[in-house]
């Protein structure tokens, strides 16, 4: 992060919107730290080359990842698991290539418009997803039989702060912006229903 910040202040003025205008922000990225490159006895068309090949790669391996986990996700909230033999039962929504299309096509359509989209709830998802880790270590020091009441005070001050904002974005935006309310509640929605799966380990009930 820091080299992308410093990359980019180098370039600055001018030069910084006639590269964006002929390459967006790999082109700018690539051409600060491609200069950098230099100083280290590169060419700058070979330091250029590699650092934009290396941007892409990255970018191409973190959409797959991405897809893959969110076809994951996608398919274990439509798997039943049989109580009495443990065993998971699907359906078509549980089948890797129909999750893996919806997925996808989720994430074009989310893709294709404006990232102001989804924007607002990023910063509120991120923060969830502390509270949720945290939520995580609370269960297994408490299943464990370890005290986890350090744990706890942080992760229902996570909650009670992400849940709020997540309230906040959804009620602004339900007039104005329909998928980022809908995204919003179901952030919301999937966070209070993992605190309740979890709430008899935390405060003293069996795990299951």
């Amino acid at each position: 992060a820091v080299v992308a910040v410093v990359a980019v202040g180098y370039v600055g003025g001018d030069k910084l919107t006639e590269l964006l205008k002929n390459g967006g922000p790999v082109n700018v990225f690539a051409d600060g730290v491609g200069t950098f490159m230099t100083k280290l006895g590169f060419s700058f068309g070979v330091a250029k080359g590699f650092v934009a090949l290396t941007i892409s790669a990255f970018a191409m391996t973190t959409l797959d990842t991405a897809t893959r986990l969110g076809r994951f996700i996608f398919q274990e909230l439509f798997t039943k698991v049989d109580p009495k033999t443990g065993e998971a039962e699907g359906n078509v929504l549980t089948n890797p290539f129909v999750a893996t299309l919806i997925t996808v096509v989720l994430a074009g359509y989310m893709s294709l418009g404006s990232y102001l989209t989804i924007w607002p709830i990023f910063g509120a998802a991120n923060q969830l997803l502390a509270a949720l880790s945290l939520l995580a270590v609370g269960v297994w020091l408490k299943s464990v039989g370890r005290d986890n009441l350090m744990v706890l005070i942080p992760m229902m001050f996570m909650f009670c702060v992400t849940l709020v904002a997540l309230a906040q974005i959804i009620f602004a935006n339900m007039a104005t912006h329909i998928i980022t309310a809908a995204l919003g509640s179901i952030l919301f929605i999937l966070a209070i229903a993992l605190f309740f799966e979890a709430r008899k380990t935390l405060f003293g009930g069996a795990s299951k």
